[in-house]
């Protein structure tokens, strides 16, 4: 099993990313360019409508130092409320979307957990794929 992210601000898919079995780095700039393309376009950039997904192993779905830093750097980048949700899946069966989430806001220094934030299936089938594709497809090299 591998992490994967997906970041949406509101509807719009911004990327997705891969990991390995205990990380997953963001496409920052790919974010950050779509903030400064809203702004050309003179529309208002709201951080609360971005939405970062991230997947854990099964039972972690408890936030990380890493994650912590994460959404630390995120609010001085984007501005506050950034949204961010930890997901785990049930077991590894793509037929399967059987998931748990946890959605978090970096207040004052701290995470603090928040409504469940979910995702649509056809996202959730997208990270799925990508954290178990070794299950799905073997080692393809």
């Amino acid at each position: 099993m591998k992490e994967s992210g997906l970041v949406l601000y509101e509807d719009t898919f911004l990327s997705v990313s891969l990991g390995t079995s205990c990380n997953v780095e963001f496409d920052f700039f790919k974010i950050w360019q779509f903030k400064k393309d809203l702004e050309k376009l003179k529309e208002e950039f709201d951080p609360s409508l971005l939405r970062f997904y991230h997947v854990h192993p099964s039972g972690f779905l408890h936030y990380s130092e890493t994650d912590l830093n994460c959404i630390s750097g995120l609010n001085k980048a984007f501005g506050y409320p950034v949204h961010f949700s930890i997901l785990t899946f049930e077991n590894g069966d793509l037929d399967y979307l059987g998931c748990n989430y946890v959605s978090y806001q970096y207040i004052n220094k701290k995470m603090k957990e928040i409504g469940t934030i979910t995702l649509d299936k056809k996202y959730l089938s997208l990270l799925k794929i990508l954290s178990y594709e070794d299950i799905f497809y073997g080692d393809l090299k």
